[in-house]
């Protein structure tokens, strides 16, 4: 399943960011690519997986 979601960046200009439904809808797709169970992240100084030659 495809999904877009296409935004043109113009909150200057058209005010629709503050509208409730438009808010709702971006809360929503931020909701829906958020990672769920995907890989656990490590951060700092980690072994390496195999030698490089």
């Amino acid at each position: 399943m495809n999904i877009l979601v296409w935004n043109e960046f113009r909150h200057e200009t058209y005010r629709t960011y503050h509208h409730p439904q438009i808010r709702k809808v971006i809360a929503n797709a931020a909701k829906w690519v958020a990672p769920v169970d995907g890989p656990r992240l490590q951060f700092g100084k980690m072994e390496p997986l195999e030698q490089i030659r």
